[in-house]
């Protein structure tokens, strides 16, 4: 997938269950609505948090205090609490408090290594940058700007564990430098850089411990110990306003019967649950409305002495975001939950579940509001659909369940329900050969949802992934659903600049999306009934089995033509690759190129010169931009999409 501004969107941690250990307290479900919770806890934090207890390995979306391996008293800080765009960050002694906490969220690979991205806990808009590869370029608090790879490599960073704690090397030097405290020096109030060093994965000094808190994200479980009725108190800070619910989930084979209750700082008691529905369910729910995003505490506690074990403690938002349908090119659950990341910064109060390889069964269970699971605000289904009939296919482990018309249930209150499928919105007749037609976005606002997407031809897989993170981040920019579908359309097809410009997506219909509103009546242009396979418009056929489009982007006499394969090297890969760029990147000339599988839409990526497979975002980084001469010259030969 090619780097783009808004494909590859950085998910930062869009709120947080703060949940700070206070100690046990016995008392009973009568107690009044006045309990003395003694001193301000805001600052308390439990065992695992301790000074220098370096985590084992980093979790997506876990907290942490970053402490210098060298000197584990001083840890990264927000200077003044200032989240302004270019505040340095500084070593400081450890407080314990918000802005020396810092939530690291997992991205995507690089060569077979992990992107993370680094975000303060109260700041969740921004992350950690640098703005360029200069040695010694300090660490800031900016945006990220995705315009660009280097803009894109701006706030990534790969962690790996090293013989004292962690390495911290950086995006914008290709992960050739590493975070280090300015100048060697390991002191207070001194910032951080970007420097080139040897010896990194072997002096102390260079390196850095993650400890982990006990924050919890709001779509994350925090597992807890329930001991009897002694009751457990910790601190919640509300990720937003509106209504959430918090809950105690079963963990493990303990069943334990649990009792919660919500107060303020003074004591007051806000709400209280002893179980979600008698008699069947031991645990607790409370939905409560968060006028402020002040300082809360939850206390926990088991119904009777007996019940002695762990649950989950659970913060979610009660607004529904559902994904279904979600898995790769090989049906495994792998790729596509990465679009899930990229929405959550855009709805901060909405709960999202991303569902892969579940079954039709599982968008039909019963939320916690009482509907079904697809019958949420939106609704997307990423994954296959027929060509013979109206209806999706869903993977059930590794066996396909069909998921038909006919079984889209009630919608009221959906806003959209999206079908990123081929022929999602393809008109089928509902029984038989004729008779009355519909698709799936048609029986979904049948069905009550305010409007409904899908594409009546074929899509493929990078649509099916960037068309819901760019509609969706449309979205919250404030754009209506049918602006939106627009500006997502279009984002899409920038996500995959190179590919598209060249040779289009082959009959991808991701620039035709039908958008249904309810009360419209069937669209009579989305088919007749039956479907008949169209031919692949597989504009590189144009080329011919014999030759290669070979494209001069070096600057000195930008050109474009056709080359016979029997010209070629010996090179075993080129003989297979239509599509070959001759670039300079770093004073070094070399030929790169890629082809496209049109039975997937899978595309792969190629260093020509050294016979070897390369990344999508090394072939960016090594190609930039076409030359204005070079694209007039493709639209001469009439292959851009």
């Amino acid at each position: 997938m090619l780097i783009n501004k808004y494909l590859l969107k950085i998910a930062t941690i869009f709120g947080v269950l703060i949940v700070s250990l206070t100690g046990t307290t016995p008392i009973s479900h009568a107690s009044s609505n006045q309990i003395n919770l003694g001193n301000d806890i805001r600052k308390a934090i439990s065992n695992q948090t301790e000074l220098g207890v370096n985590a084992n390995q980093i979790d997506d979306g876990a907290v942490y205090f970053i402490h210098s391996a060298s000197n584990s008293n001083l840890v990264w800080d927000v200077p003044a609490n200032n989240y302004s765009n270019g505040t340095a960050p500084i070593l400081y002694s450890k407080l314990g408090w918000g802005n020396q906490r810092f939530v690291v969220h997992e991205e995507t690979e690089y060569n077979s290594k992990t992107y993370y991205t680094i975000t303060p806990l109260y700041s969740p808009e921004t992350t950690l940058i640098l703005n360029s590869n200069n040695e010694n370029e300090t660490l800031k608090l900016g945006k990220d700007n995705n315009g660009s790879l280097q803009g894109f490599l701006s706030n990534k960073f790969i962690i790996e564990k090293s013989t004292y704690g962690y390495t911290i090397s950086t995006g914008v030097s290709s992960f050739g430098k590493y975070i280090v405290p300015k100048d060697d020096n390991i002191s207070s109030n001194n910032t951080l850089v970007q420097k080139t060093i040897t010896n990194a994965t072997t002096n102390k000094k260079y390196q850095w411990l993650f400890c982990k808190t006990d924050t919890l994200g709001n779509d994350l479980k925090n597992k807890i110990r329930i001991n009897g009725r002694s009751k457990t108190v910790f601190n919640l800070t509300p990720p937003s306003t509106g209504e959430f619910i918090i809950e105690t989930e079963k963990c493990g084979s303990d069943e334990i019967d649990t009792y919660l209750e919500l107060h303020n700082q003074d004591g007051q008691r806000l709400a209280f649950n002893d179980d979600i529905s008698r008699p069947s369910n031991l645990y607790s729910r409370i939905i409560y409305n968060f006028e402020t995003t002040d300082d809360l505490k939850v206390m926990v506690n088991g119904f009777d002495n007996e019940d002695i074990g762990y649950v989950y403690l659970t913060l979610r938002p009660k607004n529904a975001l559902y994904f279904a349908g979600v898995y790769d090119f090989d049906k495994n659950n792998n790729d596509r939950p990465g679009s899930l990341k990229k929405v959550k910064p855009y709805f901060p109060n909405y709960y999202i579940e991303v569902q892969g390889n579940r079954g039709t069964s599982a968008i039909l269970e019963t939320a916690s509001n009482g509907k079904k699971k697809m019958n949420c605000e939106y609704f997307v289904f990423s994954g296959h659909g027929y060509s013979n009939a109206a209806g999706v296919e869903f993977y059930n482990g590794t066996f396909p369940e069909g998921f038909m018309w006919y079984k889209v249930p009630k919608l009221d209150g959906t806003k959209i329900a999206i079908w990123m499928t081929c022929h999602g919105a393809r008109n089928y007749f509902k029984y038989g050969n004729s008779g009355t037609m519909t698709s799936m976005a048609y029986q979904s606002i049948e069905q009550g949802a305010d409007y409904s997407l899908g594409y009546v031809g074929e899509i493929y897989d990078p649509t099916l992934r960037s068309f819901p993170e760019n509609f969706f981040e449309a979205l919250n920019n404030g754009m209506t659903i049918p602006e939106a579908v627009n500006q997502g359309t279009e984002w899409a097809k920038n996500d995959n600049w190179w590919w598209w410009t060249f040779f289009g997506q082959f009959n991808d219909d991701f620039k035709n999306p039908i958008l249904y509103k309810k009360g419209d009546q069937l669209k009579t242009s989305c088919g007749t009934g039956t479907y008949a396979k169209a031919n692949s418009i597989e504009k590189q056929t144009s080329i011919g089995k014999n030759n290669y489009l070979y494209v001069d982007n070096t600057g000195n006499g930008e050109s474009i033509s056709y080359i016979s394969t029997q010209s070629n090297s010996a090179n075993s890969i080129a003989r297979f690759v239509p599509f070959v760029f001759k670039t300079n990147y770093m004073n070094k000339t070399y030929e790169l190129g890629f082809n496209c599988n049109p039975s997937t839409g899978r595309v792969n990526y190629y260093n020509l010169t050294l016979n070897s497979q390369i990344t999508s975002f090394e072939f960016e980084k090594m190609m930039g931009k076409p030359t204005i001469n070079v694209l007039n010259s493709i639209k001469s030969f009439n292959l851009n999409y």
